[in-house]
């Protein structure tokens, strides 16, 4: 499915404790969106059904809660606008 923009989109399956870090270029920012279970991420607990949106940081530390499934874009930030 084409998303018209510059953007990596990763996926991943957790269990209850496991950390991720990911590291964001200059210029980029990220969305993360909770598809099941439950995550904490910049101080804040998200929950399947949740998104967060990132753009001032370098870095993301993910600490996972529950059994969880969770996408992350990362994304050119200043990208024109290819629709209206």
């Amino acid at each position: 499915m084409p998303i018209h923009t510059d953007a990596f989109v990763y996926a991943g399956f957790f269990a209850p404790g496991d950390r991720m870090a990911h590291a964001l270029a200059s210029g980029r920012g990220a969305w993360i969106q909770m598809v099941h279970g439950s995550v904490h991420v910049v101080g804040l607990t998200l929950e399947e059904g949740d998104g967060l949106s990132a753009t001032d940081t370098d870095r993301l530390d993910l600490r996972f809660e529950d059994y969880s499934e969770v996408l992350l874009f990362d994304v050119r930030l200043d990208v024109p606008l290819l629709w209206r």
